[in-house]
């Protein structure tokens, strides 16, 4: 399994995304920031690069992203509503690129992907789609 390190690169083939030497200390939380409609179809491209930096800039840690694919995993003592206003007022200034973002940390991520259901058997290969939605999670606290 490929692992990027702090401020580092993309995760192995497996698909895993690690933070390799993860710190977690009070009150700094793992979190993970979608970015909506980012390098789909030769639109609204930005470079993994580019993403790492401007994160970097903001004051992140534990910086990663994965593939081309607008995914990025930081560790910051920020709330997940902090870090999404501030990392998309900070993709729009620094490119241009505006992209919609959606930041969950560790636990509401392991919530949402926990409220998933299927029958038993009925998944093949351990493989799941999960659609996030930023208001109904905000709403529901």
């Amino acid at each position: 399994m490929g692992t990027a390190g702090a401020r580092g690169g993309a995760a192995g083939a497996s698909g895993s995304v690690g933070v390799e030497g993860s710190r977690q200390t009070e009150g700094v939380t793992v979190m993970v920031a979608l970015l909506r409609g980012v390098n789909v179809g030769g639109k609204a491209k930005l470079a993994m690069a580019d993403l790492r930096e401007i994160a970097t800039g903001l004051g992140y840690d534990d910086i990663a992203t994965y593939i081309q694919s607008g995914n990025l995993v930081l560790s910051t003592s920020k709330s997940a509503s902090a870090v999404a206003k501030e990392l998309a007022g900070a993709i729009a200034s620094a490119t241009s690129v505006q992209p919609a973002v959606m930041v969950r940390t560790r636990s509401q991520l392991a919530a949402d992907l926990g409220r998933q259901t299927a029958a038993p058997g009925t998944m093949r290969n351990w493989r799941t789609v999960t659609t996030l939605l930023a208001m109904a999670h905000e709403a529901a606290g």
